[in-house]
């Protein structure tokens, strides 16, 4: 019983063998299936003669020895041409070793071999899956198989013989299956793991050749070590240091090399091949490349997870070019030395956003251009408010500034105020120039002004509310005004400051029927009517305006009536 013990022990050492060579095999024919399936046949199937050669022979022609283990995890984990292959050499050398265990052998021989297969297609292929246990079931059940075969052994042992025999034969090779399997199943993981990464390369390298966005392959691995040299010097704020020391940007800019660049880049660049663009990528950068860098050193410093930004590249023959640069951080040295990094060219898209807007504002000048001259021809029509439009667009836009209104606002006033009164086109003129009182009726037509202004403009659009601006420029927040007695926070904002803007001027201009009245009676209008009639803040803006700063919108102004 000793010595098959120690002679089953050895046949389990070369179970390690067995795995390392299996490794081996993987390594070298990780892309091709079948070659390496039937390597690893033979492999297990010689295998499986080695432990038959080191076998402890107990009668003449019975053999007891590892091969059990061997060929159910050959079929376990190498699937069924792994297992025929290495079940036929072990079978035929059995066989041809002859001896009155021959058949019993074969029949063992099968036995590991289908429960081998059966364990395989039990864990529907996921042989990396098997788990501990399910080993030491499929050892029992391999060694225990076979101990029962060996009942069938020409050869008498016995009850204490039998127990003699299958005691170690049991005790030994089951750990040896559960280790051996282990062992298995790691290669088996990294096989796969290993696949997963050479298809994830390949996946990666394909992308990289055909995309028509330049791509960049660069190292930065040494960039982020002057960094932490930088932090162990005690630099808490990056960008300040840089600011202090500008030349550190190019320095630390050095830093960063181009790899390998794809088809798109070297289009792109103007290069020859992707040795022209290899090395220093900071060559490759126009004016503000400084900012750019620093932007991207700090981006590093602080962990961002990514960097993008607008910037300009220069190629090989010096045309500079408006570019869109992404770069996803690494996050450890090894990332470090293979960042991609991606350049999209936007100069056609900048140069056609620049050619839009200075279309826009040329239709904007010439909306301008038109509505200026209709301005006018309104106030040549009634020449005692000519001038009366360009005066409140002017108060408009310094009430508005106190405001701290934007700017882009602020020029839809005063386009608005340029034209509030546009309604008036429509009154007759006879209307306009009375110099005594209006009768009813005749108010009554004049009032209609914002509504006919408001429908002279239907058609046109604007960016800005203009056509809301002039029908509610003479509501009231009380509700008293005109045409649609709108109150509070249904009128808008640019037509509460218009409203204070036109009465402010109204009041102090002079009118077929009165002279000009002065400033101060007009801020005492909009004091008196402050919080009821009129926009208490825009009162309070225009108030300050007049009387603390000094501001005129009408020259020779009369200070009282």
């Amino acid at each position: 019983m000793q010595i098959l013990f120690l002679d089953l022990a050895q046949n389990a050492s070369l179970l390690l063998a067995l795995c390392f060579l299996q490794r081996f095999i993987v390594e070298k024919e990780k892309s091709h299936k079948r070659r390496r399936s039937v390597y690893s046949g033979f492999l297990f199937g010689i295998a499986a003669i080695s432990a038959m050669l080191m076998a402890t022979e107990t009668a003449p022609g019975v053999i007891f020895d590892g091969r059990t283990v061997v060929l159910s995890m050959g079929a376990l984990f190498g699937g069924p041409l792994v297992a025929v292959l290495s079940a036929a050499m072990a079978a035929a050398f059995r066989l041809w070793l002859g001896g009155g265990g021959a058949l019993v052998g074969v029949c063992v021989i099968a036995t590991a071999t289908g429960i081998g297969l059966l364990a395989r297609k039990a864990v529907g292929g996921h042989e990396t899956d098997v788990k501990f246990w399910r080993l030491v079931a499929i050892g029992l059940l391999v060694h225990l198989g076979a101990a029962a075969w060996f009942l069938a052994l020409p050869f008498d042992f016995g009850a204490t013989g039998y127990v003699d025999v299958v005691w170690p034969y049991v005790a030994i090779l089951t750990p040896a299956t559960v280790i051996t399997g282990l062992l298995l199943r790691e290669i088996e993981k990294m096989r796969q793991v290993d696949r997963i990464v050479r298809e994830s390369r390949d996946r990666f390298t394909e992308l990289f050749e055909s995309s028509t966005v330049a791509l960049f392959e660069e190292d930065v691995s040494a960039t982020l070590r002057q960094l932490g040299k930088l932090r162990a010097e005690g630099v808490e704020n990056l960008r300040q240091r840089l600011v202090d020391e500008p030349a550190l940007i190019a320095r630390l800019a050095r830093t960063i090399r181009v790899v390998d660049v794809n088809p798109a880049a070297v289009r792109m660049f103007g290069a020859g091949s992707p040795a022209d663009l290899r090395g220093d990528i900071s060559t490759l950068f126009g004016d503000g490349a400084d900012r750019t860098f620093a932007n991207l050193l700090c981006a590093i410093w602080n962990g961002e997870p990514e960097f993008l930004e607008q910037t300009t590249f220069r190629t090989l023959d010096g045309e500079e070019k408006a570019g869109l640069i992404s770069v996803p951080l690494p996050a450890s040295p090894e990332a470090a030395r293979h960042v991609p990094v991606s350049i999209v060219d936007i100069s056609d898209q900048i140069a056609a956003e620049e050619q839009s807007r200075k279309l826009g504002k040329q239709l904007e000048n010439a909306a301008l251009g038109a509505v200026t001259a209709v301005a006018a021809t309104v106030e040549k029509r009634d020449p005692y408010t000519s001038g009366h439009q360009a005066n409140v667009a002017a108060l408009s836009v310094e009430i508005a500034r106190k405001l701290s209104w934007d700017e882009f606002r602020i020029e839809g006033l005063r386009l608005g105020a340029l034209i509030h009164d546009i309604g008036k086109i429509s009154v007759p003129a006879e209307i306009l120039n009375r110099p005594g009182k209006l009768t009813d009726s005749e108010f009554t037509i004049i009032k209609a002004h914002p509504l006919n202004g408001y429908d002279i403009l239907a058609s046109t659009e604007f960016p800005w509310p203009i056509h809301a601006m002039i029908l509610q420029h003479h509501e009231r927040l009380d509700g008293s005004g005109y045409p649609n007695g709108l109150t509070a926070d249904a009128i808008l904002e640019e037509s509460r400051v218009l409203s204070v803007a036109d009465v402010l001027d109204a009041i102090t201009s002079h009118r077929p029927y009165r002279p000009g009245l002065g400033i101060e009676v007009a801020l005492k209008e909009i004091e008196d009517g402050r919080g009821a009639r009129y926009d208490p803040a825009v009162v309070d803006a225009a108030l300050a305006l007049v009387r603390d700063d000094g501001y005129r919108w009408q020259k020779d102004l009369k200070e009282t009536s």
